[in-house]
């Protein structure tokens, strides 16, 4: 889950006629929560068939290919959504668990990539990285050639795997700038 815990769903298609007589019957991917979980989890829909030999659930490529049902699958959209009681909705890589993006119920957006955080009310912060670290940031609606805005900046680190530390409540902490074009560090 974002945050690092762990919860289970079950995968449970739900079933669905295309015609008045439902002899056409496809399938959709639906993900029941266990016991004791809020989140709900989602993939991107699907027809699928089931297949009474195997008890698997499959389509049918472009190619006439068939390729059961994985929800890591780029062919079945590589991506999970998770949506906590609140209905903020973090989509994540089915393979490689990256946040990729998150929705607010008041459909504002954010989407993530290892160059830059966009919103889709048109702001976005830029991230400049070198091999190990981000070396800068800079908010579109600021001139930040050599740092960022305080209330951006945080402190970087490889062994975060270049994700932002979130600063520990210092009372008053100043916010200070190397002109050198590195990250942002805090001090008392």
């Amino acid at each position: 889950m974002p945050g690092g815990e762990r919860e289970g769903f079950t995968f449970t298609p739900y079933q669905q006629a295309y015609d008045d007589y439902g002899l056409i019957v496809y399938y959709h991917p639906y993900f029941t929560p266990d016991a004791g979980v809020t989140d709900s989890v989602s993939a991107p829909d699907a027809l699928l068939t089931f297949d009474q030999g195997t008890g698997g659930y499959y389509a049918i490529t472009d190619s006439g290919d068939i390729d059961y049902y994985n929800p890591a699958d780029p062919m079945f959209g590589g991506t999970y959504t998770v949506t906590n009681l609140t209905g903020l909705g973090s989509t994540l890589n089915a393979n490689t668990g990256k946040l990729l993006s998150m929705k607010g119920r008041n459909n504002n957006s954010l989407n993530f990539s290892s160059s830059a955080i966009t919103s889709n009310t048109g702001k976005s912060v830029s991230i400049t990285r070198d091999p190990m670290r981000a070396v800068s940031i800079h908010a579109s609606n600021r001139s930040t050639a050599s740092g960022c805005p305080p209330t951006a900046c945080r402190r970087w680190s490889t062994a975060s795997a270049n994700r932002p530390e979130r600063p520990k409540a210092q009372p008053k902490a100043a916010w200070e700038g190397e002109r050198s074009g590195r990250a942002m560090t805090a001090s008392k």
